[in-house]
């Protein structure tokens, strides 16, 4: 019985262990796209891709993630959604920063993920949420 007790309190551990440096760390993974569609480009362009952040914050204010994609220097940054974590009461306000922030960096076009497009159906349970987060990004320039 000890045996099974160890086992899973090992397993409860590397558990915890993975899930908190999933919400503390972040990968940057390059890739170089060439195309014949792209060869009337004047220059080639750099674009940082972002998902699912679900607002989470690296560091203060995710200044270790704005400090790596600043260094990337993009020309473009493209946001595949779920920024925000769609549950009652849950709050925009670290995504809405995040992404104030990368507007100055580039120009910034974000498509919705799961979590904003249920909180945009949504609105007997997440009231207007959705509706200000969006009024929100469009101040920014965020398109």
């Amino acid at each position: 019985m000890l045996k099974y007790i160890v086992i899973f309190g090992v397993i409860c551990l590397l558990v915890f262990a993975e899930w908190m440096r999933e919400i503390h760390t972040f990968k940057i993974t390059n890739y170089h796209i060439t195309s014949k569609k792209l060869k009337g480009l004047k220059k080639e362009r750099k674009v940082v891709f972002l998902s699912d952040l679900h607002s989470c914050c690296y560091g203060v204010n995710n200044e270790k993630l704005i400090r790596a994609i600043k260094k990337e220097n993009p020309d473009y940054i493209l946001v595949a959604g779920d920024m925000i974590v769609a549950k009652p009461g849950a709050t925009t306000d670290i995504a809405c920063a995040f992404l104030k922030e990368l507007a100055e960096i580039s120009e910034v076009y974000f498509a919705n993920g799961n979590h904003e497009q249920r909180m945009k159906e949504n609105t007997k349970m997440f009231g207007n949420t959705f509706t200000e987060f969006q009024k929100r990004m469009t101040e920014y320039g965020i398109k």
